[in-house]
């Protein structure tokens, strides 16, 4: 398994709300200036609670061209939409988180 064709992708499910709940950074970034996901933080901005969905995602190069580009956790975070990127699901885990 090589992290260069993986990520992890956190994505809020219903009840949670990024910038106004809670602020999520990832810590290790790659050189190319893609989040390996292998480290984070959440920092609470207000009390809620609801679903936080994580996903290990395989994204090999296809025809030659690179699946894994910057930006693309924050778009399926954004739009909640594993559809418009390529690649496949390793795993996926809900979790029911509360913030306070």
């Amino acid at each position: 398994m090589r992290r260069e064709d993986r990520s992890s992708i956190w994505k809020p499910g219903q009840g949670l709300v990024p910038a106004t709940q809670y602020v999520f950074t990832w810590t290790r970034i790659l050189v190319s200036g893609i989040p390996l996901g292998l480290e984070n933080t959440v920092d609470v901005l207000n009390a809620g609670s609801g679903q936080l969905t994580l996903t290990l995602r395989h994204l090999p190069a296809e025809s030659g061209q690179a699946v894994k580009t910057p930006g693309l956790a924050e778009q399926v975070a954004a739009d909640g939409n594993f559809g418009s990127i390529g690649g496949a699901n390793d795993a996926q885990v809900n979790f029911d988180v509360t913030t306070m």
